[in-house]
């Protein structure tokens, strides 16, 4: 049970930081446009 709970907080840490790195790519896109 633990196991499965600390890959499920790394996977969600995974993915909101994968938002982030999408969030700021966008706006440098938008910068240079």
């Amino acid at each position: 049970v633990l196991v499965s709970k600390v890959s499920a907080a790394a996977a969600k840490k995974r993915s909101h930081e994968e938002k982030i790195m999408q969030a700021r790519l966008r706006e440098i896109t938008m910068r240079r446009a």
